[in-house]
């Protein structure tokens, strides 16, 4: 199918059209497309050959109208676009700064090596307060103090109070802060930028200035030639072998002949590594001396110098390492030798602990004695203790003189956490020559808190003394101590054999209670060793005599020992309620309490004791122990009328006279109750209160009481 194209412009008729022999496609284009899997037809598509359709193109007319097409004649008039938030200008121009880069002249006078100082410094202008500061780099080893040099602020611009504006400053203009004068030479890219955005140009950038003194150094130091030595120098391996490694000596320099000289110390450094000596001073607080230690700078010290002058001003020309023949080494410096720095006489008197090894390894010294430099200090006379005025303690006493305000005696804090109330007991008789005092036994206690000492003495009976407290806790003087200075009783004055004199009584301690020995092996450094094997060799004896009694007196149980409490209703007429004490037979007891019995198997046995007995003589007395009574049947409280009878119970065991009967036997070791109430109604009286005796005998005359039952181990044979 051929394909004819139309003129523009001409009707379709036969004759104004032409054929395009070029044309080669003449295949029908598509007029569906396939979008997300749905078929949609085109809207805009070509025919045959990919030739424009004529009925869908648009005319020139169509183009213009469309392009010419008002939105408002058919939506309306556009509403106004909402005006943009309003941003602060501490907000918008938040960390935005300016900076310029300037210089000042700084003029040096009295210095034939410069007469002015150029000084490089960077202004920063801060944009959300109109702010400015200047900052001057810091240059190492400069000697100069540099950093900040204006503080952050608003720097006013004349006096009428204007300040310094973003406007203001531009680069090849000078501005003036506190009347010093800055030259700006040039501004970060940052800068530039911002100028060019409000509309304004910088002007071009200037080259700094030099420093004649800056140049005049660094074409000395290239001017410097270097050559190397022909023999090998060993400086690597003396760093190697000795970096870090310093000599100290201690020196003193003498001025004292001039006016208001004194005797200044200084320690002298010689560092092994290169051989150079450093000087510095030793002040003392509040010398008046300026705060420069350093005297030497670390440098090669020479022996001679070539006779310069030792005092200033010194003209003579400056004298090089290569006229300097010999300087100082490790070997020309010893204790007591004088050094001369710089004509100087520096006298060393001492070196350090590291210093004196490495002579004692290099160089064989062994006499390391220092020297003793320091002038004799008149010593202060010890004014001593004022004497005690009688009021309270001596302690007291020196307190109140040694403050304004009176206080009382300070106590050891640590001994009162370490001991607490801990108490050490010594068993000690009274040494006298009255007869009266011979044989009295005391108790003394020591408080380790305060070493403060009781004694308190043992009652005995029918010996004239009342026993009891015989002295309080106190501090006690040592006989012959100063009044005013005591030196009192410790616990290294207290062991088995010590003499003790409390306030004119002499005691001599010869027991020890086993608290004592637990204390020592406890803490043995509180102790002397002395003392420790006082102790110990005392108990040792002690418990070797314990071990022979025991192993000559050999244990028999003996009859048990009841609940149930003996005469319980003649005890609590007497006042002295229930009595009970279980004691085992063999323990030694000189002072028995009333034994209890049980008195139901005393009935099942039908025992009876209230028969006369024989009198017993004054030492069988001594071992009656307890008042045997019979209560009625039914009632415990209740006894009956019969006549009363003591036991002689030994130790707690029945007497071997004792018959298999008793109630057959009238031999019976017991007594009527009047001849045991002439005789040792005392008895009662560490049971009784004072009326008791009167009480007594009232209840003695109005009753009579059976004996206990014998021991089981005791019991009759059957018959």
């Amino acid at each position: 199918m051929e394909q004819c194209k139309r003129i523009d412009g001409l009707p379709f008729l036969p004759g104004n059209t032409f054929r395009d022999p070029c044309a080669t496609d003449f295949r029908r284009s598509q007029t569906f497309n396939q979008k997300n899997g749905f078929v949609l037809p085109k809207i805009d598509y070509l025919g045959v050959g990919e030739v424009p359709i004529p009925a869908k193109t648009m005319s020139v007319k169509d183009l213009f109208d469309m392009y010419n097409y008002d939105p408002s004649l058919t939506y309306g008039e556009p509403r106004p676009r909402a005006p943009p938030p309003l941003v602060p200008a501490f907000v918008a121009l938040e960390k935005k700064t300016l900076k310029f880069n300037a210089y000042y002249k700084e003029s040096i006078p009295d210095s034939q090596d410069e007469n002015y100082r150029v000084r490089l410094v960077d202004i920063y202008y801060f944009l959300e307060d109109d702010t400015i500061m200047v900052n001057e780099p810091r240059i190492e080893n400069s000697g100069i103090p540099q950093g900040k040099f204006l503080r952050r602020h608003r720097i006013p611009k004349n006096d009428i109070g204007e300040t310094y504006h973003w406007k203001d400053l531009n680069v090849a203009c000078e501005v003036m802060f506190y009347g010093r004068v800055f030259r700006i030479v040039d501004a970060d890219n940052w800068t530039k930028q911002f100028y060019e955005s409000e509309g304004l140009l910088l002007n071009d950038t200037e080259i700094l200035p030099k420093d004649p003194f800056i140049d005049k150094r660094f074409n000395a130091m290239q001017k410097r030639t270097f050559h190397t030595p022909d023999v090998l120098c060993d400086s690597r391996k003396k760093y190697m072998e000795y970096g870090g490694k310093v000599l100290r000596f201690h020196c003193v320099w003498d001025e004292r002949e001039v006016l208001y000289g004194s005797l200044r110390k200084f320690d002298l450094l010689y560092h092994l590594q290169d051989d150079m000596v450093e000087v510095v001073e030793l002040q003392e607080p509040n010398c008046g001396r300026d705060p420069f230690r350093l005297l030497l700078h670390k440098t090669r010290l020479p022996k001679n110098w070539k006779d310069l002058p030792l005092s200033f001003p010194i003209i003579s020309m400056e004298v090089t390492r290569h006229e300097i023949v010999e300087y100082y080494e490790p070997k020309d410096f010893k204790i007591g030798e004088t050094i001369n720095i710089f004509g100087r006489r520096f006298l060393i008197f001492d070196m350090d602990a590291f210093t004196r090894q490495f002579y004692r390894d290099h160089f064989g010294f062994t006499d390391f004695t220092p020297i003793c430099i320091d002038p004799k200090q008149p010593r202060r006379p010890d004014p001593g203790n004022p004497p005690w005025n009688g009021w309270g303690s001596p302690e007291d006493s020196l307190m109140n003189c040694l403050s304004i305000v009176p206080q009382r005696p300070r106590f050891d804090q640590k001994k009162t956490l370490v001991f607490g109330l801990t108490v050490l007991k010594f068993a000690a008789v009274m040494d006298s020559t009255r007869p009266e005092d011979i044989g009295r036994e005391f108790i003394i206690s020591f408080r380790l808190v305060d070493d403060k000492m009781a004694v308190y003495e043992k009652p005995v009976r029918n010996s004239g003394w009342p026993g009891g407290k015989f002295l309080d806790y106190t501090l006690i003087p040592k006989a012959g101590s100063s009044k005013d200075n005591p030196e009192y009783y410790g616990l290294n004055d207290l062991y088995i054999g010590s003499m003790l004199d409390i306030f004119g009584h002499r005691f001599c301690l010869n027991a020890a209670d086993r608290m004592v020995l637990d204390f020592i092996n406890t803490n043995p450094s509180c102790f002397s060793e002395h003392i420790r094997n006082n102790i110990k060799e005392y108990f040792d004896c002690k418990d070797a005599q314990d071990d022979t009694q025991k192993k000559e007196k050999p244990c028999d149980p003996g009859s048990e020992v009841c609940e149930k409490p003996i005469g319980e209703g003649f005890f609590e007429i007497l006042g002295l309620g229930v009595k009970r004490r279980d004691v085992h037979p063999c323990a030694d007891n000189p002072n028995p309490e009333p034994m209890p019995y049980d008195w139901d198997r005393c009935r099942s046995l039908g025992y009876n004791c209230g028969v006369q007995r024989p009198e017993l003589t004054d030492d069988d007395l001594e071992c009656i122990d307890q008042v045997c009574e019979k209560p009625c049947p039914g009632n415990p409280d209740m006894f009956e009328t019969k006549e009363l009878a003591v036991c002689q119970p030994e130790r707690y065991l029945a007497p071997e006279p004792l018959t298999p009967n008793p109630v057959e036997d009238d031999n019976s070791p017991c007594i009527p109750y009047e001849k045991y109430h002439q005789k040792k109604a005392v008895r009662f009286d560490c049971y009784n209160p004072p009326d008791a005796d009167r009480q007594y005998e009232t209840f003695m005359k109005q009753a009579k009481f059976n004996c206990p039952c014998p021991p089981k181990d005791l019991e009759p044979p059957s018959t």
